[in-house]
């Protein structure tokens, strides 16, 4: 017992140091990168959110939005201005507009990334997501293959760049990755053994990531349809009673509909945009057929979910028809590929986490691992499920649309490491840990730029394969400030990708750069300009013929010509 106790202490400390220091990781971010493009709507929509504003990002359920305003509302920010419309930004300005700007305690401060303060406190409120996000990893791993198993679990994910780069910034990638994965572990263990409080979780952690991103819809259904299928045909466990699975479903469903509905802080009534509403039930089901009949009956006559979810699951719809300007491998697509996010999957993840799953499933399908090949079905499921809906996207602008498959991914790895798995013997032990360490390893010296990681392999050359917010999301803008002035450049042509005016972040003398224009002195250019990955952004290619003076952070290009070149 005594033995028990102590290893049980020991356990619970590691998780708390490994969440110790992604926390501190995430944090030493927070001063060095500016606003990226899309922080500033994020943290706007967060501040209406909380002063009770007419919604205007309807293509982002508000859940993120609600966390990522909360301190800053409670600091006392507040939002200028009664703009209630839908904002239209173009993709690539030339040189941006500055964002809406901002009030504290009576006195204007300026534009969003003018105040530090303020930047922080909405990337803070991520963090409340990674405990949540680190006790299902550990507790799905652990009761699988032993705390051994859960604590490599939360290591291989809190050692994961694209993790620590998406939890550092105010935007809804984090919060799907968490309250998604959350709802899968809740699911499988209510389809498993049916109680009223599994059901009761299962509704929360359901609504909570179908409020988080409309990712979720389309992630989730398959994988726990999947899920329901193995419970029933599980050898191990009795199949679950069909009127205690039938009943308690309706109860998940109602929780899940009333957890959504609040995070819409319950607007439920008809509004001017009900012909919207109706058209996303008519891009979701069949008008004609039962379910169209039933969806349209709840929808305009029990009203139980706001009509603004329908309106921003039919503009998400619209927007994957008409795609999305996208760049892979040197070509550029305005309706993606297939192969995009595996592809992705490869180059921004690092050697030993991607070392460690080939050696799990290989052991996993030899045998030799903790427990049948049923065990981490599961996972397999869930990380298969995700990039398979993922694959058939039209929108590929970067590997923050997978986020939710690296808890997946850390949880398979995790097999490795299970009480009596294939770590017993010492070469695949010592093989294990190796690969472990090389994980941590690498992902300690990506600091800061997390975002911008990709595997050592294609370091250096990393715009000839991924653009966008894989490498250039804007972040980069104030380094390019810090330069100028260390370096005592009094003037800049630039072309930048991002919302972020100059001015705030003290750049100095700057002129737009336009297409075509090739002006003597010092020029800085945005990776996704300077490859000309938008249609907005052509007539910078020549610049590709020169070398470059030095690369400012990892996103943008500065040059100089004694003259015109």
């Amino acid at each position: 017992m005594w033995i028990w106790a102590r290893d049980h202490l020991r356990t619970e400390f590691l998780w708390v140091l490994l969440l110790g220091i992604f926390v501190a990781r995430v944090a030493l971010t927070y001063r060095e990168f500016n606003a990226t493009a899309d922080e500033c709507g994020h943290l706007s929509c967060g501040l209406e959110l909380w002063e009770g504003k007419p919604r205007w990002d309807l293509q982002h359920p508000p859940l993120a939005q609600w966390v990522i305003g909360l301190f800053p509302h409670l600091a006392g920010f507040r939002t200028r201005g009664d703009e209630t419309d839908e904002i239209d930004v173009p993709s690539i300005p030339v040189f941006p507009d500055p964002p809406a700007g901002f009030r504290t305690k009576g006195d204007e401060i300026g534009e969003i990334d003018g105040n530090w303060q303020l930047l922080t406190l909405a990337r803070m409120g991520n963090l409340w997501f990674a405990p949540i996000l680190f006790f299902y990893v550990y507790r799905w791993s652990s009761l699988l293959y032993g705390p051994n198993a859960g604590l490599a679990a939360v290591a291989l994910l809190s050692f994961c760049p694209n993790i620590l780069a998406h939890a550092s910034l105010a935007t809804t990638d984090f919060a799907a990755a968490t309250t998604i994965f959350a709802a899968a572990f809740e699911f499988r263990r209510w389809i498993s053994n049916p109680r009223l409080v599994s059901c009761l979780l299962c509704g929360i952690t359901l609504g909570l990531a179908l409020a988080s991103k409309f990712s979720a819809f389309v992630y989730l259904p398959p994988v726990l349809l999947l899920y329901a299928c193995l419970a029933w045909r599980s050898e191990r466990m009795p199949a679950p009673p069909r009127r205690a699975v039938a009943g308690q479903g309706l109860v998940l469903a109602a929780i899940a509909c009333l957890v959504m509905a609040a995070a819409y802080r319950f607007d439920l009534q008809p509004s001017a945009a009900e012909s919207e509403a109706q058209a996303a039930l008519g891009d979701l089901v069949n008008p004609n057929s039962g379910v169209g009949h039933a969806a349209y009956f709840l929808a305009h006559y029990t009203r139980f979910l706001p009509p603004d979810l329908f309106r921003g699951i039919h503009r998400v719809i619209r927007h994957n028809k008409g795609g999305h300007a996208a760049y892979l491998l040197g070509k550029r697509s305005q309706s993606g590929w297939w192969y995009y996010f595996p592809v992705a999957l490869i180059l921004k993840s690092s050697p030993g986490l991607l070392l460690i799953l080939a050696l799990a499933i290989g052991c996993l399908l030899r045998g030799r691992a903790s427990g049948p090949l049923r065990d981490t079905l599961p996972a397999v499921i869930g990380a298969a499920g995700i990039l398979c809906a993922a694959m058939m996207s039209r929108i590929d602008i970067g590997i923050r649309h997978v986020l939710p498959i690296f808890p997946f991914l850390a949880l398979i790895g995790s097999s490795l490491f299970a009480r009596d798995g294939p770590t017993r013997k010492r070469p695949i032990a010592a093989l294990a840990a190796a690969l472990l360490l090389w994980h941590g390893v690498d992902s300690l010296a990506a600091h800061p730029d997390y975002l911008a990681y990709f595997t050592p392999f294609v370091r250096g050359h990393e715009a000839h394969y991924l653009l966008d917010s894989n490498l250039d999301w804007g972040q980069d803008l104030a380094r390019l400030a810090r330069y100028a002035r260390a370096h005592n450049i009094d003037k800049v042509h630039l072309s930048y990708f991002g919302f972020v005016s100059p001015e705030v972040l003290d750049l100095g003398n700057v002129v737009p750069l336009a297409p075509g224009d090739r002006p003597a002195g010092w020029i800085a250019i945005s990776l996704n300009n300077l490859f000309e990955v938008f249609p907005e952004c052509t007539g910078y290619a020549w610049l590709q013929r020169h070398t470059p003076y030095a690369r400012i952070g990892k996103s943008i290009y500065l040059y100089y010509f004694a003259s015109e070149p």
